[in-house]
């Protein structure tokens, strides 16, 4: 868990924007409570999709391309909110992104 909070802490930090930052922390830390909480969750799953999430952001943020990391970041977002509506709702479907 400590390799995730200081991973997303890189990220807030890189937004460069406080409130930014302090919402998705937030968002963050309440999905969180519903992994812990309610999901049996498969953590050999989970430690594979962090770790991709990990290595497809640093190559997005390698590359200095802002508009690439923000569709890397946001597909990883799509694809956590699915997991969550799957395990949590029962509902497989895709979330829409904005």
């Amino acid at each position: 868990m400590n390799i995730d909070f200081k991973y997303r802490d890189v990220l807030y930090g890189a937004a460069n924007n406080p409130v930014l930052g302090n919402i998705s922390q937030y968002l963050y830390y309440l999905t969180l409570r519903i992994w812990y909480i309610v999901i049996d969750i498969d953590w050999a799953e989970e430690v594979q999709a962090f770790s991709e999430e990990i290595e497809q952001t640093l190559e997005a943020l390698s590359r200095k391309d802002p508009q690439e990391a923000g569709k890397v970041r946001r597909e990883w977002l799509i694809r956590h909110l699915e997991r969550i509506k799957k395990n949590f709702l029962g509902v497989p479907g895709k979330v829409t992104a904005m």
